[in-house]
């Protein structure tokens, strides 16, 4: 697998759980969880974008696990 694929996977899965994790505290879509307002959303920013980097890492090592896996 070429190295520009890695970063583009990891690009989308950065984006798309970014994207996930802000809607689902915007509408409160978990258990619980009553929603967001986007100023409350905006100052625990930091928090999401962190969620997201480590979902999304796990997700682009576990692609690449299967494509190498599969190589071989």
């Amino acid at each position: 697998m070429k190295k520009y694929n890695l970063y583009l996977i990891f690009l989308l899965n950065f984006t798309g759980w970014s994207v996930v994790s802000i809607l689902i505290a915007k509408f409160g879509l978990s258990r619980g969880i009553k929603p967001h307002s986007w100023q409350e959303i905006y100052s625990d920013i930091h928090l999401f974008l962190l969620i997201s980097f480590f979902v999304a890492s796990i997700f682009t090592f576990c692609s690449y696990a299967k494509r190498y896996k599969q190589s071989k």
